[in-house]
């Protein structure tokens, strides 16, 4: 559990310096390209940490999940792959929608709470919660909301297909990645 920890403390630490001075001293000493590169870098680091870290743990049951619990997360999911996509695709969803990565990740943690109950579970899904949660409040404290401009409806159709063909890839390939098979 301890890689898992520390995985995560560099996750959020590295996430939390664009919210800091540090980060343009760090640019105007390396450079855009260089900052990105090292941010990068560090990043996948910290998630295989966590992916390991999170393997290797040791099962500690703290609560019995529900059984009704799996249906609400694949259901969590598609709404938290959808909202993946509208972060990543230009569309008028993000007229309405301000911090559309943020809230999938908060959606995909709840959905993986509820169906996890074991110790290492509750602080990987429970800090991502957290952590998505306390980022949209201070970027929202700090910034006034600007929608984007108006994209043409069919870039609004294809980021809902999108979601949806990521929800498909993620329940494929969940046992590769998080070695539990969903089917």
């Amino acid at each position: 559990m301890t890689l898992l920890i520390a995985g995560l403390a560099v996750f959020y630490i590295i996430h939390t310096l664009p919210a800091l001075d540090i980060r343009t001293t760090i640019v105007e000493k390396t450079g855009e390209p260089a900052y990105k590169g090292i941010f990068s870098l560090i990043a996948v680091t910290a998630l295989l940490m966590i992916v390991y870290g999170k393997g290797g743990s040791e099962f500690i049951l703290v609560w019995t999940p529900p059984i009704w619990g799996r249906h609400v997360t694949m259901l969590l999911m598609l709404f938290a792959t959808i909202m993946l996509a509208i972060s990543l695709i230009p569309n008028n969803f993000r007229q309405k929608i301000r911090h559309p990565m943020l809230l999938s990740v908060s959606i995909w943690s709840t959905g993986h709470l509820i169906t996890n109950g074991d110790l290492a579970s509750i602080i990987l899904f429970g800090s991502f919660l957290l952590f998505s949660i306390s980022k949209m409040v201070s970027q929202s404290k700090r910034a006034v909301f600007v929608p984007l401009p108006s994209v043409k409806n069919v870039l609004n159709a294809a980021t809902i297909i999108t979601g949806v063909i990521i929800y498909g890839g993620f329940l494929s390939l969940h046992r590769y990645i998080a070695g539990v098979p969903l089917f």
